[in-house]
């Protein structure tokens, strides 16, 4: 599939908005790819019928020709993806190789995904994997946005935030594909049933879980007001205000996710 403004403006309206109002020209055309290419992995990684061992080689490959980008040598990519992804690191290799930490974030979410399949996994874990995707977020914002503009990890509190509801909004699809946004452990201290049932237990985890986004949100917005940057403030708060909406409506709904 090819991933063009319109499959960024449908997956992603806020990363496709960003791009339009203010990452222009070459920026604008990167940010795209990288998203593309990032976005292609995703798509291959959830995909239920294809196996653990398969995913697992292609991540090893994909691993392989970045590093290979990266120390400058030359790699045969055999698809749009890769010749996109190709493209941003030559574009990176000239700014510091600030994208390569980016890379190396998501492929270590990519492996949590492979691996967690089937199984519910450890909190620290799962929290872990929330905080990694909102990192590397929160570095290609700043890379494509404001590139004067040093990263720093408090910045990434939104965006880790925003994915925490990510988890809640997907709960439902994802357990239907053997993806369990929760851990082994809030399972014991909420006592939730195993089948995942959603009872008046299951119901008191999802309104825990909303208080602390609240709260998360609540600093990170803080943070992002303290960023000299404009376009990166209203970025930031683009996406807080969608998964502020997401949290919205698990509230209204009576804590039951759908």
């Amino acid at each position: 599939m090819f991933y063009d403004n319109d499959s960024l403006k449908k997956n992603n309206f806020e990363a496709y908005l960003a791009t339009k109002l203010f990452i222009r020209g070459e920026r604008g055309r990167l940010a795209n790819f990288l998203y593309a290419y990032l976005r292609w992995i995703d798509d291959y990684i959830d995909n239920i019928k294809i196996d653990k061992s398969e995913q697992k080689n292609f991540l090893r490959e994909q691993s392989k020709m970045i590093n290979c980008l990266y120390d400058g040598n030359k790699f045969e990519t055999k698809n749009y993806f890769e010749k996109a992804i190709s493209g941003v690191i030559e574009y990176d290799l000239k700014n510091d190789f600030r994208l390569r930490t980016v890379l190396q974030k998501m492929f270590e979410v990519f492996n949590f995904d492979i691996n967690r399949k089937k199984s519910i996994p450890p909190f620290e874990e799962l929290n872990d994997y929330s905080k990694k995707i909102g990192d590397a977020y929160t570095r290609a914002l700043l890379f494509f946005l404001a590139p004067s503009l040093p990263y720093k990890e408090k910045f990434s509190l939104s965006a880790y935030a925003s994915h925490q509801a990510h988890l809640l909004r997907d709960f439902t699809i994802d357990k239907e594909n053997h993806y369990f946004n929760i851990s082994r452990e809030e399972i014991t201290r909420f006592n939730i049933k195993k089948d995942l049932t959603q009872d008046k237990n299951f119901s008191r985890w999802v309104k825990d879980k909303v208080k602390n986004i609240k709260f998360l949100f609540e600093k990170g917005k803080k943070q992002i007001k303290s960023i000299p940057i404009l376009q990166v403030r209203l970025t930031g708060y683009l996406y807080c205000s969608r998964y502020e909406k997401v949290i919205a409506r698990i509230e209204k709904n009576g804590y039951r996710l759908t």
